[in-house]
């Protein structure tokens, strides 16, 4: 198990309900994220991303405690571990964007503030 990388391991061939289950949460949350910031409604972003992380803390992880610490072999232990680490990943680029379109707008807003590029 040690030797594979999370990069080399397809999570959409996972067969369990819950991997199956969060990694489409983690495609939903990235569509919402990326369609408010477009229309620059980020006041809309952060309860259905703290809705999402609760999810995946309350659920997923207590859900799958188990297959997480390798009760049921190595090959469901990696998904596990890859699901969670790729949906961790996707978080992580949504919230940096998030914050990014945050720091673009309080730019554009104040007044007599000049940006040269």
């Amino acid at each position: 198990m040690s030797s594979s990388s999370p990069v080399q391991v397809d999570v959409s061939k996972a067969s369990n309900v819950l991997d199956r289950w969060i990694n489409a949460a983690s495609r939903t949350l990235t569509c919402f994220v990326t369609e408010e910031m477009n229309g620059y409604r980020l006041y809309t972003v952060v309860p259905v991303l703290v809705k999402f992380i609760n999810d995946l803390t309350n659920i997923y992880v207590r859900y799958n405690r188990r297959r997480l610490k390798g009760s049921k072999g190595s090959e469901d232990t990696l998904m596990a571990l890859v699901s969670l680490y790729d949906v961790l990943l996707t978080v992580c680029k949504v919230r940096q964007s998030q914050q990014m379109a945050h720091v673009v707008v309080n730019l554009a807003v104040t007044p007599g503030l000049c940006c040269f590029v």
